[in-house]
């Protein structure tokens, strides 16, 4: 694929009124509040069994750690127009690798981990993914498979 070098560079969306990509916020809110919580999640179990949402991150920490995602997905090839499938489960990870695709100006196409296999197999193929990113019993099975070939 041969692209101008500048489209291919990881660039930090303006948080102009215009934009349509969520990730443009994303700078203006940890530069306005950087020590406000952006996202909280599942992480211990409380006496009782439940989820406790004691997992957080700021919006400082969301921004940078998503911007350093964004960087190393353009070293792998993964910039603007990507279509890139995702088979993370929710986690803070998700999140970060979401606003990071976002940042990138990459195409996420978003696949349930625990989909039926004919089913994803078909979603594979008609997605026609150029890069994957999931989980590691994902990745064994596309490549066990043979599914999403296109994909790097």
């Amino acid at each position: 694929m041969n692209t101008p070098a500048a489209a291919t560079a990881p660039t930090r969306v303006g948080a102009d009124a215009h934009s349509c990509n969520i990730a443009a916020a994303l700078p203006r809110l940890a530069a306005e509040a950087p020590a406000r919580i952006a996202l909280r999640c599942p992480g211990s179990r409380g006496a009782d069994g439940l989820a406790r949402y004691d997992l957080t991150l700021t919006y400082a920490e969301l921004d940078a750690r998503s911007d350093a995602i964004a960087a190393g997905l353009a070293r792998r090839g993964i910039v603007r127009g990507t279509r890139t499938v995702v088979m993370v489960r929710p986690s803070p990870e998700f999140f970060l690798l979401m606003f990071a695709l976002f940042k990138a100006g990459a195409v996420p196409v978003l696949v349930d981990p625990g989909i039926d296999r004919r089913a994803l197999k078909q979603c594979l193929d008609e997605a026609e993914p150029q890069a994957f990113v999931g989980i590691p019993l994902a990745h064994f099975a596309r490549v066990l498979l043979g599914w999403a070939k296109s994909a790097r």
